[in-house]
């Protein structure tokens, strides 16, 4: 089987190499901010836990040595105050930066499908003959694909980017 020569639209690359370069793309827009083993706002809330309970406890230690008691307590509810504005704002704009890495490029791959089809059935032709359909089959898969934009968008996000956003909850979450 012979390779079609790139078009523009794969910059100057086979359609094999930029789905894997669209793979890698996929992967990165959809990176967790506060790790892979525990994603969510539990793990954020528990880091955020954490880290101020080892503040407190440093400021406990530290600041009855320079002020009274009185003082350090006030000193420490105002730290805390602060902290968890801080840790809530940072998580929030975390956040929304994810959102709007995603969106980018949900809008990149809607543009391409609105501008490039003949490159997209490429694409999709490319993908289903690597899970090994063939014939008849291959066709009227790729031709019900292409039908429908929103079902093509949906199927290229996956497939071509392997990102699933029914998986991802809200990151503000």
């Amino acid at each position: 089987m012979t390779l079609p020569p790139p078009s523009e639209h794969f910059q100057g690359k086979t359609v094999v190499e930029h789905l894997k370069e669209a793979r890698t793309r996929g992967s990165i827009a959809s990176t967790e901010v506060h790790g892979t083993e525990m994603p969510g706002h539990l793990s954020a809330g528990a880091d955020a836990g954490k880290e101020m309970a080892i503040f407190l406890l440093m400021l406990w230690i530290i600041l009855p040595h320079f002020l009274t008691l009185q003082q350090t307590g006030m000193l420490m509810i105002i730290f805390s105050g602060g902290w968890i504005l801080w840790k809530t704002t940072r998580s929030a704009l975390l956040g929304w930066a994810r959102v709007e890495r995603l969106h980018r490029v949900i809008e990149e791959e809607r543009w391409e499908i609105e501008h490039h089809r003949s490159q997209e059935k490429e694409e999709l032709t490319e993908m289903y003959l690597a899970k090994g359909l063939t014939g008849k089959l291959l066709e009227e898969v790729i031709e019900v694909l292409m039908a429908d934009d929103n079902r093509l968008l949906r199927v290229m996000l996956e497939e071509e980017l392997g990102l699933t956003l029914e998986a991802y909850e809200h990151p503000l979450k």
